[in-house]
């Protein structure tokens, strides 16, 4: 036999929304070219290149 409740279920509390600010360029860093990406990873630019050709290698935007 099943336990049965006495009353409603209690409510669970309405989680509260953030608010994003908006962010200004001059707090933001500066995005790494395609130079600094490869100096981070120690390879040449040519294979960051040939890895966006052939859809490896990390993502770029």
């Amino acid at each position: 036999m099943g336990v049965r409740r006495q009353g409603p279920l209690p409510r669970r509390p309405t989680p509260r929304r953030r608010h994003h600010r908006r962010v200004h360029m001059s707090t933001l860093t500066k995005l790494w070219t395609v130079e600094d990406v490869a100096t981070f990873l120690g390879v040449p630019v040519a294979t960051l290149y040939q890895w966006r050709h052939h859809h490896t290698g990390p993502k770029g935007r």
